[in-house]
């Protein structure tokens, strides 16, 4: 799962990839291919029902889910979440793309070998504070919008005619947001809501390449075998903000629905044709303004509550990814356009249950779930190979969750669980009503 990313260039010089022998055009830098984002309903009540909260959010989640929502709480709340992510992102690592294997040196393996690049990060991921009145409601909240992380290094890939330089690739992101969100009952049963939040956003990327002593030789990331390297880096404060409407008359049934603008964040893409520090001979290097752009958020939810006991409910979220490739830039072509990259939207799926044990001493209510999240790499359909190599299409993923939650009285405690085939996260949160 990494992301259109509307930014203005994304470089490499033309040399960049291939040996020098046999140099090849520029091409965009690879990780960037797949960006993971925290785009679903805070808490672990909602994770553990899918994510599907948006026609039912009745706690302090609201001020970012829905802040239409704030006005289903009758007293002042606190809410605390912590979440830990595992992330797997798959890369191309070696092999041959096309052609027989010579069984020369590093030329041994038929195919794209892909590999995978781990990291697992946690922290506090949401925290909010809710006023709620009889006909308006007041909240202050922190989110975390994104903290993701890919490093990885490469073999080299043969094709017909070329081989692709051996990689040592960083890639860090934090975007956080800190804001209000108020709250107003219309009529009818219907409820308003509307965010304001300012997000901060920091980006570290640092992408090597290595020449190899022969064409075929291992790959050999020695100081004395860099080529050259790219930079993306970015640090900078913007403003963002949400709608969202609730229509719940009390009955069985209630629905939502939420809109959430994504900021646009200067950044700077760098390219040197040597490693940092080296003056002789001279260094080459281009830097141009980039943009990041956020993508926004579009979603609708509805949910059943046959009794008491049993809530059930939907979410279906459109992701505008496409946003962030908008206005991509390609610099020295070399035979590449910005219209060979894809990056698709994407409309997720999410649904999940929730069922009420009220005999027992301490109420404890169960929770599961499933979502579908739909690719959304960054691709290269058109042009040259060698991109068509290195952006390719990812796989559709389904999450299933499960989660369960105490009741304390004044105090909530949940804990829930996200899996698929690539990522997974663990979440736990705690709420108190005063």
């Amino acid at each position: 799962m990494l992301v259109r990313m509307h930014i203005r260039l994304l470089l490499v010089l033309a040399y960049g990839l291939a040996v020098p022998t046999l140099a090849l055009a520029q091409s965009d830098v690879e990780v960037n291919a797949n960006v993971e984002f925290n785009f679903s309903t805070p808490g672990a009540r909602s994770l553990g029902m899918g994510g599907s909260y948006l026609g039912s959010v009745d706690d302090a989640t609201a001020a970012y889910s829905n802040p239409a929502g704030l006005l289903q709480l009758s007293k002042p709340e606190v809410l605390v979440e912590g979440r830990h992510w595992r992330y797997q992102t798959p890369f191309a690592d070696r092999g041959r793309a096309s052609g027989t294997p010579t069984g020369t040196g590093a030329d041994t393996l038929g195919g794209v070998t892909l590999s995978t690049a781990e990291s697992e990060l946690d922290g506090i991921s949401y925290a909010a504070l809710v006023v709620p009145r009889p006909t308006w409601a007041l909240a202050a909240y922190y989110h975390q919008v994104a903290d993701f992380q890919s490093d990885f290094e490469t073999g080299g890939i043969f094709s017909l005619g070329f081989r692709l330089r051996p990689v040592q690739s960083t890639y860090a992101l934090e975007i956080s947001e800190a804001g209000l969100a108020f709250a107003r009952q219309w009529q009818n049963g219907v409820a308003v809501g509307i965010g304001v939040s300012g997000y901060s956003f920091r980006l570290d990327s640092f992408t090597q390449r290595f020449d190899t002593s022969t064409y075929y030789a291992p790959a050999n990331f020695s100081r004395d075998s860099k080529v050259n390297f790219q930079t993306q880096s970015g640090e900078q404060r913007r403003v963002g903000g949400s709608l969202g409407l609730l229509w719940d008359r009390g009955g069985p049934m209630s629905l939502g629905m939420v809109y959430r603008f994504g900021p646009r964040f200067d950044m700077e893409v760098a390219s040197s044709n040597m490693s940092p520090g080296v003056s002789v001979p001279p260094r080459q290097e281009v830097r141009f303004a980039g943009i990041f752009d956020l993508p926004d958020v579009f979603g609708g939810g509805f949910t059943l509550r046959p009794s008491q006991r049993l809530t059930m409910s939907l979410d279906v979220n459109r992701v505008f990814y496409s946003q962030m490739i908008k206005d991509f830039v390609i610099i020295e072509s070399g035979g590449a356009s910005p219209e060979d990259f894809v990056l698709e939207d994407a409309t997720e799926v999410h649904a999940g249950v929730e069922y009420l044990f009220t005999g027992l001493r301490l109420p404890i209510a169960l929770r599961a779930g499933a979502w579908y999240d739909p690719d959304h790499r960054l691709r290269a359909v058109t042009g040259p190979e060698f991109n068509q190599i290195l952006f390719f299409a990812g796989e559709d993923q389904i999450h299933g969750t499960a989660g369960l939650g105490l009741s304390l009285g004044a105090v909530q405690l949940d804990a829930a669980a996200d899996i698929s085939d690539r990522n997974k996260t663990a979440s736990v949160s705690a709420a108190i009503r005063f």
